[in-house]
């Protein structure tokens, strides 16, 4: 009997704890916000105290043995007054973290972190190529996969276009760069080239692989000469017309 009303004692605590008022967060913060002479930084501030009230008290619930995790979602919900696993559209994601950086005293690393709760994810934490490739690799496998749309969510994860062929003027500026930067990788910077690249300017080629892309570039439609010439070059590794 003793041990059973222990649990009541520690749920009814759990529960007078979950809230963090007798309204949610958001309906605090809407009259905050709204408020003659309201202060938008102190609303800022007591919102995300309020936020974490409510995820204090959420993470609580989900740790606790015999969780009833739907149930603590629900709870988490009702306290913040919104549905935080709700997922947005980034367009939208975006567009209230426009107007949150553009309001009146904005608090911009509020306005970051619930831009990245809106998104599900941290716009901001640049991730390893390995860990994105990963995901796309998985993305491209499943069944019914969408290619464009596992290809556009890979380049998102890197935070460049890892299709789009760059210049070989700019991948040598790149490399050139990170070869003289200090305690320099040279290793790093060769394989970083080589990617920029699309190719290995480091693997020779046979004289008869080179002859015959050099015979293909002189014969085709309008076919630039001098760039053929020095392109015979650079795959032999020297000079043939000295």
């Amino acid at each position: 009997m003793q041990f059973t009303q222990a649990i009541a004692i520690a749920i009814l605590s759990y529960v007078a704890a979950a809230a963090p008022s007798a309204s949610d967060c958001k309906l605090k913060d809407d009259a905050c916000r709204t408020a003659p002479d309201a202060n938008m930084s102190a609303c800022s501030a007591d919102q995300a105290a309020c936020h974490s009230a409510c995820y204090s008290s959420y993470d609580g619930c989900r740790t606790a043995p015999d969780a009833n995790m739907s149930l603590c979602a629900s709870d988490y919900s009702k306290c913040l007054g919104e549905n935080p696993f709700h997922k947005r559209s980034e367009e939208s994601c975006k567009k209230a973290d426009d107007a949150c950086r553009a309001a009146p005293d904005a608090n911009m690393s509020l306005c970051s972190a619930n831009y990245a709760d809106c998104l599900g994810y941290n716009p901001y934490a640049k991730r390893s190529e390995e860990s994105c490739k990963a995901e796309a690799d998985a993305c491209r496998t499943a069944p019914g996969a969408n290619q464009s749309l596992c290809s556009a969510d890979y380049a998102k994860c890197l935070g460049s276009n890892p299709y789009a062929k760059r210049s070989e003027e700019s991948c040598k500026a790149e490399a050139d760069a990170c070869r003289t930067a200090p305690g320099a990788n040279q290793s790093l910077c060769s394989a970083d080239y080589a990617k920029c690249l699309g190719s290995n300017p480091y693997a020779k080629r046979s004289e008869e692989s080179c002859k015959k892309a050099d015979d293909a570039c002189r014969t085709a439609p309008g076919a630039n000469q001098s760039l053929c010439s020095a392109d015979y070059a650079k795959c032999l590794g020297y000079n043939p017309y000295q």
